[in-house]
């Protein structure tokens, strides 16, 4: 389901947030504690739909017992539609916590489906099941919870704008998980703007872990020195939706830092094998996650097939990178080409005027297959930076990308780029890129990408020394970076 544009972003709250929030999920998902937390910190009256029936019908189990399910279920809905009448009558907003159950019927799922913004709080369902079975106060599901969610999991998925998921309860601080939220419906409501882009030079650490929960804890040395954490979700050891949501959620809870989702596709040197749909239906949940960046490969959007999500809606690299967008994400486009031919050094067999034209040539071929690429990069003008990465057969060919990248990008009025190589002239490209550079540190659980450098060997390189190192040969870059004290 792709979200109802929400209003426009504001820098402020001081005018009141005049929609009614409404939260859904699983009993026992943490609808209450976080529709408290946001309701507080936006300055909203909260309401427990469960605690407005039982003040109007009685206790919901007498209900149950004597009239029920479908009675309660029907009274239900028109008590949750009488609510949202009220709030849009009297221009008010209210954030409205309702019950598990309310996606049982269609007349539910169909009040749900017209109104924005509806969050769906989420917990590992042994979480769910653990709480359940300590709180006696609620009549009985009459079926284990597990199976209950199975039942209602796409029915959430279909009524809600954006999900937040809870981390397992071994990791999870409640407070923490509470103003993990609040930022989470402020910007995806449009209440304050999207992360703001990291001022040249920034570095994003690049995880590369099969298992996150099973990796942690994490040690918060990870986090220095880096502006953004990107999390291969490629490189995860199952691409299951459910799975990867957990893992952000588990991400969420001990890393500081802005989230850059990626999914690396074996077109763009990744692990990801799943179809193309597949690709996007995850992308487009991450975005609902919350993640503060995700990375979308360029090189198929103009010919890409439109795909048929598991609702229904029709799902393209561009509108995942539209939704992304009306949900306060950023969104980095991903262009991939083969080597571009840099000038070629002079050879015997030729005179000078023709090796001129051979080089001449060769530059002008290079700088329009690179500018093509930073057009592509764009997505059609959904992305907010543009990522190219070469192949580069020589470390001194980073410049050649480099410079080519930042003359097209210019031409095309884009001042948030990214210039990044493979092979030998990984690590000087690492050096010349400006925003967002993969970093890599000693104490992650996995080997990182080719040529990316430390968080703090990186700083240490510095701007001014990225122009000198673009003349030096393998063996001089080396001497410079042992005269620096970076490690190899």
């Amino acid at each position: 389901m792709m979200p109802t544009p929400p209003p426009p972003p504001r820098s402020d709250e001081s005018d009141g947030f005049k929609a009614t929030i409404v939260l859904i999920g699983m009993r026992g998902a943490g609808k209450t504690h976080l529709g408290r937390a946001a309701a507080a910190a936006l300055g909203l009256p909260f309401i427990d739909m469960d605690h407005l029936y039982e003040a109007e019908h009685g206790k919901i189990m007498d209900t149950v017992n004597t009239e029920g399910w479908p009675t309660f279920r029907q009274r239900e809905v028109a008590l949750l539609k009488r609510t949202l009448a009220e709030d849009a009558e009297g221009g008010r907003g209210r954030v409205v916590a309702c019950g598990g159950g309310i996606v049982e019927t269609e007349a539910g799922r169909e009040l749900l489906r017209a109104h924005w913004p509806v969050v769906q709080a989420m917990k590992p369902i042994d979480d769910v099941e653990w709480y359940l079975g300590i709180d006696a106060s609620r009549p009985s599901l009459g079926e284990p919870p597990r199976v209950a969610y199975a039942r209602r999991a796409g029915w959430y998925d279909a009524c809600a704008d954006f999900d937040h998921m809870a981390a397992p309860r071994r990791f999870l601080d409640h407070d923490a998980a509470a103003a993990a939220f609040v930022v989470h419906v402020r910007r995806a409501c449009g209440l304050v703007p999207p992360t703001p882009l990291p001022p040249a030079p920034s570095f994003a650490l690049s995880l590369a872990c099969a298992d996150v929960a099973a990796a942690m804890p994490l040690p918060s040395a990870l986090w220095a020195n880096v502006d953004a954490v990107e999390i291969r979700a490629d490189l995860l050891s199952s691409h299951e939706p459910a799975a990867v949501r957990l893992q952000l959620a588990v991400l969420r809870a001990a890393c500081p830092c802005p989230l850059i989702f990626t999914l690396r596709t074996a077109a763009a040197g990744g692990r990801f094998g799943g179809t193309h749909a597949e690709y996007l239906a995850l992308n487009a949940m991450a975005t609902r996650a919350g993640v503060e960046y995700i990375t979308l490969e360029a090189d198929c959007i103009e010919a890409e097939a439109v795909v048929a999500a598991a609702d229904g809606a029709c799902l393209t690299t561009a509108s995942v990178a539209a939704a992304a967008r009306r949900l306060g994400v950023r969104v980095i486009g991903l262009a991939s080409l083969a080597s571009p031919a840099p000038a070629r050094a002079p050879t015997t067999t030729r005179s000078s005027a023709e090796e001129m034209r051979v080089v001449v040539g060769a530059a002008v071929e290079m700088r329009v297959v690179v500018g093509a690429a930073v057009e592509r990069a764009g997505l059609a003008g959904c992305a907010d930076m543009r990522r190219v990465e070469a192949a580069l057969t020589e470390p001194t060919h980073a410049a050649h990308l480099y410079a080519a990248v930042a003359d097209a990008a210019g031409a095309l009025g884009c001042s948030h780029f990214m210039a990044l190589s493979t092979g030998p002239g990984a690590r000087m490209s690492s050096l010349l890129n400006g925003l967002l550079t993969p970093v890599t540190h000693p104490l992650l659980p996995l080997p990182q990408g080719e040529g990316a450098l430390d968080g703090a060997e990186a700083a240490a390189g510095g701007e001014t020394e990225a122009g000198a190192f673009a003349a030096m040969s393998a063996s001089s870059l080396l001497d410079k970076r042992r005269e620096l004290g970076l490690t190899q």
